[in-house]
């Protein structure tokens, strides 16, 4: 019987790490380990995760790294043959682990299980096999999809024979640029239409905190835009066919343009202004390289075309303000 491993960054979780926990051990599929990372508390975490006594579940403690290296750190140490992730302010049905597994077979690389935060009650669960590029396809412009890591299940060998981690430079999109890296090398998927991951809201979870903290660009902080112009050199290194399907390319670069000029806005021309140049020919390059596929895409309306033509204009206006 194979084993799965249940990874949990958790910050400062004593709120809610008990019932995460309790809803990862309490699997119908017997074969489980569970990896809670704590990540720097400083709250009652620790001490409540002390408390289990189940072989099952192992407990590692870190200097305060972020998401990122907490999950690494999880990657680093578990036994599975398969992974999966598990926001510690979140919970999973017992029934999560056997329901992905089931659909598992030789061929596949893969599963994703619907991600949208409330399904449909149904009998009926369907299974849709995906090539590498409809999963890459999806992973984008699919919101029962996205680039989330909560609602996948991996291979083991695949991040272990590629050297695939997770960016501690990131904290946005940190989850995203990793699925890019692991669908390299990937043959198929499945997508489940299951909902068997309940997902909340927390604005102190490790994962939820990290949105709002700085990222490294350079030496000193950045925000969001790591995580675009991230996201951003891996589809444009290993990516390129995407390309073909404008609308796709054209969502992608319509966020990158807007959370860049709102990004720009936020460094100090008096204390960043050589970062604040060259941010600013950054993106203009990015922009005058891929506008046409905007302009060309005949699913974006004028009115959405007419917004990223203002922001161009607006890109060339950042020097002079």
């Amino acid at each position: 019987m194979k084993l799965v491993s249940v990874i949990i960054p958790v910050h400062n979780g004593e709120k809610f790490i008990n019932r995460c926990v309790i809803s990862a051990l309490n699997q119908d599929y017997p074969n489980v380990e569970v990896i809670v990372v704590d990540d720097g508390s400083t709250d009652k975490t620790l001490s409540i995760l002390k408390n289990f006594k189940d072989e099952k579940l192992t407990v590692l403690n870190q200097k305060k790294g972020g998401v990122s290296s907490a999950r690494n750190f999880g990657l680093e140490t578990m036994h599975g043959d398969f992974v999966t992730f598990l926001d510690a302010d979140d919970l999973i049905t017992s029934s999560h682990i056997r329901t992905m597994l089931k659909s598992w077979d030789e061929n596949t690389d893969l599963i994703i299980e619907n991600c949208q935060y409330s399904c449909k009650k149904s009998n009926k669960h369907s299974v849709l096999d995906w090539s590498s590029k409809e999963t890459i396809k999806n992973t984008i412009s699919n919101n029962k999809v996205f680039g989330y890591v909560w609602n996948r299940m991996y291979k083991k060998s695949l991040i272990e024979n590629n050297h695939i981690f997770f960016n501690e430079q990131l904290s946005v999109m940190e989850d995203a640029e990793f699925n890019l890296q692991y669908n390299k090398y990937v043959h198929e998927s499945k997508f489940l239409s299951n909902c068997t991951y309940i997902h909340t809201f927390n604005d102190q979870s490790v994962t939820n905190k990290s949105n709002h903290e700085r990222c490294r660009f350079g030496k000193y902080e950045k925000n969001e835009l790591c995580g675009y112009f991230a996201i951003y050199n891996v589809l444009l290194t290993d990516y390129t066919w995407l390309i073909e399907f404008e609308n796709i390319w054209s969502i992608f670069m319509g966020a990158l343009v807007w959370t860049s000029a709102k990004d720009v806005c936020k460094i100090s021309k008096t204390k960043g202004l050589d970062r604040r140049q060259k941010l600013i020919e950054k993106l203009r390059k990015i922009v005058m390289m891929n506008k046409k596929y905007v302009y060309l895409d005949r699913e974006i309306d004028l009115k959405h075309k007419l917004t990223f033509f203002l922001m161009t204009i607006y890109i060339e206006l950042l020097k002079f303000l």
